[in-house]
């Protein structure tokens, strides 16, 4: 019926109002025995050291993945090096390797061309003889 009321007001009124909330219950009247409830600043003490212990925990993981990705990092940083003195190394051996394969295929080169200059010329061949 009261949903009817609503609905019945004449166009262009204001609405109702809404109702105003139960009033509050007071410890007193839930007949609650209050010698065994602890004390506000007894409840505030406690939420206060269970946060801190959450936060130093959450700081404690954040610190222990600092240190584990920075260990991870100088780990990297150490296999790099390695592998840059190596490929150095290889660098070396290859550069080394072509210089000998150069001057030995240089010294060939004039080795044949000092043996074309120090032979005599070839005496040409004999004429053909005519076999009959």
């Amino acid at each position: 019926m009261a949903e009817m009321a609503l609905t019945a007001a004449p166009q262009g009124a204001p609405p109702a109002p809404p109702a105003p909330p139960p009033p509050a219950l007071t410890v007193a009247e839930l007949d609650i025995d209050q010698s065994h409830l602890p004390r506000v600043n007894e409840v505030r003490q406690s939420f206060a050291v269970r946060e801190d212990g959450v936060l130093a925990h959450n700081l404690q993981e954040q610190e222990s993945e600092y240190l584990h990705l920075a260990g991870l990092v100088q780990r990297d940083i150490r296999v790099a090096k390695r592998l840059q003195g190596e490929e150095e190394v290889q660098r070396r051996q290859h550069r080394a390797l072509l210089q000998h394969t150069s001057r030995q295929l240089y010294a060939g080169y004039l080795l044949d061309r000092h043996r074309h200059r120090s032979m005599p010329p070839a005496s040409p061949p004999p004429p053909p003889t005519a076999h009959l």
